[in-house]
């Protein structure tokens, strides 16, 4: 009887995964190839179709585009096979979406059992950023996919000591950074079993030198880590090309692109005033940290792990880095080095007093009217209230803490908040029990917190919500494991199964991220390109323009002698006559787009025009009828200083689905009129 139960249970686990599975693929596909290429799909099917022209991802003036090559190859597989782009281009993401099911589902039940487990992969499934995202043909989904199996696999090796696991590692890492350059952090993780041990039920730092197998663990994990970091630092997009950019702009666009691959923090010290009291007041918190720092080595009180716990926030207090002592605090209460029996100490409590008054003089430092200007380099000095604003950002803002924040706050802002009250309140359930069941949930929250280090730590051109998009399965196993631990605290088992479901249906109804509109009618025109959101919203679900739609007009009414502009490149996938690229050379983008001089855009092998005075002397000197694509969505300084927009309002012909991508058509008449009026 015990044994058919135990079937029984079986088997409804298995169905309500596949059944929640089978819905979330039914939302998924629904009218996945219907629209048009987005902007970023459109770079990635161009990348393809070289593919499959070349056998290679080259561009036709040279150059490799080397990003998600093992996506690129399996799309053009389908391509090759007849798929259209829009459909082909989507696909693998969302497969790949949907194979993360399993791997979350087991990850979650292994927190807390199945009944969570259903709980996130149900979140998971309805999520509008998933489904979105599942359906954007580019690596995100993919690669997500592949860190949530590698994260399942790490905690097999970490939490219950499986070693068989480890091989899984190497091969998700080696394969991840083919997919998505983000695969590096995997590859950094992989040492992570290599170091942390469980030890009667805590984590610990050590390593076993007199084992051979830790020597191969190590070669093996350095090999992978230097052969990835040779292929992400290789620059393939300029391989065997030359002259790329304008050479009467060449080094000021150059210098204008800002240099370094990682943030620097701003750091006060420096900007300390050299004179009587500033020095001895610095002089005097020096040499006491020094002497706390040797009083905190030498205690006996305290084990090695809270000492070097308790040395790095001072350290970090001195070069006033808030942002990481908050990170280096969560941390250590995930490794539980940190508790609540601790917290009484002396070493703890002198540490937290030195940590504040450094923090506290720093402040008062920046804020001071001339280390402020000296600080911003701007010479008016703002009012105390900017200033204080100023300063506390740029405390905890290194890494982007505040603008990670700012980010989901401005994109999402309930389920931002919901978010952080409940992940702290489980930070201080952490702190407040020393229970081994949660070592699964405290090794998660390690994970997570150093990854946002990581994601948040790296500079990239843009910092948008899409960069943090693989860890988000993670942080909602997360945020569903502490509900599901305070439905566990409150009530009883029998309870528990009514009062869990109303919570997690509350927390999907409060949440941004759910609309059930959206999930029906994913493949509508409205959800399709984003009129129903906000502009943050938009960004977040990766926007979206009516470019096929703008193409098909040109197509039909533009003759042959016409000269076809496109300030929005990606309409020319769809557009069947000769046209020409506008562009600015003074975006950051610029640099990758130029090519033969300037003379060139490298993504479509189209003519450019770089310059505002080409533009200018076009609109108001050519005989032919010009048909410009623009797309308003992002601010074009171009366009701006010309009054493009006031002076051509009239001359709009198309304005896409997305109302944002219009199409003016500029005849000669209506230039020689304005030049009459």
């Amino acid at each position: 009887m015990i044994e058919l139960n135990n079937i029984i249970k079986q088997k409804s686990e298995l169905l309500s995964v596949l059944l929640i599975t089978i819905i979330a693929s039914i939302i998924r596909f629904n009218g996945l190839g219907k629209w048009s290429l987005a902007v970023d799909e459109f770079y990635i099917t161009r990348s393809i179709e070289n593919i499959l022209e070349f056998g290679i991802p080259q561009f036709q003036s040279g150059g490799y585009y080397n990003r998600g090559i093992v996506y690129q190859y399996l799309t053009s597989l389908l391509m090759l096979g007849g798929i259209k782009a829009e459909f082909a281009v989507r696909l693998i993401p969302v497969l790949s979406n949907i194979a993360a099911i399993p791997a979350i589902y087991l990850l979650a039940k292994k927190i807390r059992g199945k009944t969570l487990g259903i709980a996130v992969i149900t979140v998971f499934s309805l999520s509008i950023w998933e489904i979105e995202f599942a359906r954007f043909g580019r690596m995100y989904a993919p690669f997500q996919t592949l860190f949530l199996w590698y994260v399942y696999f790490l905690y097999q090796n970490v939490v219950e000591n499986k070693n068989k696991a480890e091989i899984f590692l190497y091969i998700i890492s080696a394969v991840s950074v083919f997919v998505y350059e983000g695969g590096i952090f995997l590859i950094a993780l992989n040492f992570i079993p290599i170091f942390l041990k469980i030890k009667n039920g805590e984590f610990r730092f050590s390593i076993d030198l007199k084992n051979k197998l830790t020597y191969k663990k190590i070669i093996i994990s350095i090999f992978i880590l230097v052969i990835s970091f040779l292929y992400l630092s290789f620059n393939f997009r300029t391989l065997n090309e030359s002259n790329l950019l304008p050479l009467e702009f060449s080094q000021s666009i150059i210098n204008s692109v800002s240099s370094g691959k990682f943030r620097i923090p701003i750091i006060f010290a420096n900007y300390i005033p050299i004179n009587f009291i500033w020095l001895s007041i610095s002089l005097i918190v020096l040499a006491a940290s020094l002497m706390f720092a040797v009083y905190i080595v030498r205690s006996k009180n305290i084990n090695v792990f809270l000492k070097v716990t308790l040395f790095v926030l001072l350290l970090l207090s001195l070069i006033n880095l808030l942002g990481l002592i908050i990170l280096v605090i969560l941390c250590a209460i995930s490794l539980n080095w940190l508790k609540f029996g601790d917290l009484k100490k002396k070493e703890i409590i002198f540490t937290g007093i030195c940590v504040i008054s450094i923090i506290s003089l720093y402040f008062v430092l920046a804020i001071s009217p001339s280390v402020y200007s000296q600080i911003t380099g701007v010479g008016e000095v703002a009012g105390l209230a900017a200033r204080i604003k100023y300063v506390f950002k740029a405390l905890v803002n290194y890494p982007y803490l505040y603008e990670l924040f700012a980010l989901y706050r401005d994109t999402l802002p309930m389920f931002t908040f919901i978010s952080i009250f409940v992940l702290t309140a489980g930070a201080v359930y952490l702190i407040f029990t020393n229970n081994k069941n949660d070592l699964g949930f405290r090794f998660l929250g390690l994970l997570s917190f150093g990854l946002i280090f990581a994601v948040t730590f790296i500079k990239t051109l843009a910092f948008d919500t899409r960069y943090a998009f693989f860890l988000f399965p993670l942080w909602m196993v997360l945020t569903i494991s502490i509900l599901y631990l305070v439905c566990e605290n409150l009530f009883n088992k029998n309870i528990r199964k009514i009062v869990f479901p109303i919570v997690i249906l509350i927390y999907l109804m409060l949440s941004e991220d759910f609309n059930f509109d959206h999930i029906l009618n994913v493949s509508s025109s409205e959800n399709n390109f984003r009129n129903n959101v906000t502009r943050e919203q938009s960004i977040h679900y990766y926007s979206r323009f009516d470019i096929n739609g703008a193409a098909t007009i040109i197509n039909k009414n533009a003759k042959d002698e016409d000269l076809i502009i496109l300030q929005e490149k990606s309409a020319s996938f769809y557009l069947e006559k000769d046209a020409v690229v506008l562009a600015d050379y003074r975006s950051p983008l610029f640099k990758d787009y130029s090519i033969a001089e300037g003379k060139k855009e490298r993504w479509t092998n189209l003519p450019m025009i770089y310059k505002t005075s080409d533009f200018v002397e076009l609109l108001d000197n050519s005989e032919k009828t010009i048909w410009l694509v623009v797309n308003t969505f992002w601010k074009n300084a171009q366009l701006n200083e010309i009054d493009f927009y006031n002076r051509y309002k009239t001359s709009i012909v198309f304005t896409g689905a997305d109302k944002y991508l219009r199409v003016y058509k500029i005849s000669p008449a209506i230039k020689n009129k304005e030049d009459l009026d």
